[in-house]
């Protein structure tokens, strides 16, 4: 127990029962992520229990109830995109051919501001759109590419060789997670494109964003449907709409109308299509032989979580000499090798697209990757995927189900139960901010 925690927890046994009602809601919203309690949401005990309760571990503004640390965090995110929305860029015009309606918006809004967003679902073009805004710059521009996966950083680097490219922690010289306590890096550049930023927690956020200098010009890309960060907040959907972004909605990569008709109805909160009894998975496993078919599963333990999936096909199949296919759990700046990058086993040696050949002996900690999960799905793309989503998953909303589905090109089989299905669909697991209240004062 942490000493914030075991200062609330002795503070509960000495308080009322009002005041314990706040205190437990408070700390049980922290844990899930929250940045903080919107009082307008609960009932009257938790309500009373915030009027009446004083710590300096604790802030409210309006409604919104904060531990004092996700104050400090939301605090310094809130400066820094007022400083940001009051940056002079010049603007630039540009228009292509090659662009659709929707994507030539998109170049216009990120031409048009110094700060903005761009959103979409997969295969909607938004690597597409960074190619162009980095012709729209000149070849003399400084612009930099980013995203907070190496996975990620890779997609955007083969699209663009000419253009350095990195991770969001190698880009800002974080190498623990005492580096996010201050701020000091800066990154200059014309022109900075972050993708994936729906993945992008409170503390990095905050940290990035303090690291833009006046007169560059920053791009936020990301689907704001997807699933949010593991740590706290979901900052990019809060921002979206709030700062000037443009909306991605017509997909160029599935050819499967059924992905993008599920994906749709995922959304509004309906489930189509058929769902598969858990343990047909198994056979479908070991029927499938494309070699871009995967395997996801919505938790990490259990008898249908990933560690149970990669273990059971790794032991089917060590006696062959198919390579192996691993996933890095923990980053090695020395290596270049990042948290979620995949590669193969074959032979004592693992070889990484882009990266090159390792020795066995210098990898960082990594999985068997025959089975991901479908947080670390995120940034990827398959021709077919296999989604299980055993009872539990329900915790995770239906942006676990949309996530899961939008990784697949051409079609998808989830195994699971109705009743699961539908109380996932009836979950949202948006983490609760105040960040748009507090930029609109």
């Amino acid at each position: 127990m942490g000493g914030i925690d075991l200062y609330f927890a002795e503070k509960m046994g000495a308080k009322g029962e009002t005041e314990t009602a706040f205190l437990s809601a408070l700390m049980q919203a922290s844990r899930e992520g929250h940045l903080c309690l919107d009082l307008g949401t609960l009932d009257e005990k938790v309500r009373l229990g915030a009027q009446t309760f004083s710590s300096p571990y604790i802030h409210q503004f309006q409604n919104f109830c904060y531990l004092k640390r996700n104050w400090i965090y939301e605090t310094r995110i809130v400066e820094h995109l007022r400083r940001l929305l009051q940056n002079t860029t010049p603007l630039i015009l540009y228009e292509s051919k090659a662009l659709n309606q929707q994507q030539q918006e998109a170049v216009t809004c990120a031409l048009s501001h110094p700060l903005s967003i761009i959103t979409g679902g997969p295969g909607t073009g938004k690597t597409f759109i960074a190619k162009h805004l980095i012709q729209a710059l000149g070849s003399q521009a400084r612009v930099i590419l980013a995203a907070p996966t190496g996975k990620a950083v890779a997609r955007l680097q083969q699209a663009n060789p000419e253009v350095f490219c990195g991770t969001l922690h190698a880009l800002l010289g974080i190498r623990s997670e005492r580096d996010l306590i201050r701020e000091g890096s800066y990154i200059g550049g014309d022109l900075i494109v972050v993708d994936e930023c729906s993945m992008i927690d409170v503390k990095l956020l905050a940290y990035f964003l303090a690291s833009i200098p006046k007169g560059t010009r920053l791009v936020l890309m990301g689907d704001g449907d997807q699933l949010p960060p593991v740590e706290s907040g979901s900052l990019f959907a809060d921002l979206i709409d709030f700062i000037p972004t443009a909306h991605l909605t017509h997909s160029l990569r599935s050819d499967r109308q059924e992905i993008l008709d599920l994906a749709g109805a995922i959304r509004q909160g309906r489930w189509m299509g058929e769902i598969f009894p858990l343990n047909h998975i198994w056979k479908e496993i070991d029927r499938q032989t494309r070699e871009n078919t995967r395997i996801l599963s919505c938790v990490r333990e259990g008898s249908w979580g990933v560690n149970t999936f990669n273990q059971r096909i790794f032991d089917q199949m060590k006696t062959q000499e198919d390579p192996i296919p691993i996933l890095i759990t923990r980053t090695d700046y020395n290596l270049g090798l990042y948290n979620g990058e995949t590669g193969w086993l074959k032979g004592g040696e693992a070889f990484f697209p882009e990266k090159g050949k390792f020795s066995l002996a210098a990898l960082p900690a990594y999985e068997y990757g025959y089975c991901l999960s479908v947080h670390k799905s995120q940034g990827s793309e398959f021709d077919s995927v296999l989604l299980a989503v055993p009872p539990g998953s329900e915790i995770f909303g239906r942006e676990m189900l949309y996530t899961g589905a939008t990784r697949a090109r051409k079609w998808i089989k989830v195994f699971s139960d109705s009743e699961t299905i539908q109380k996932m669909l009836q979950r949202i697991s948006r983490k609760v901010s105040g960040i748009r209240a507090r930029l609109k004062t």
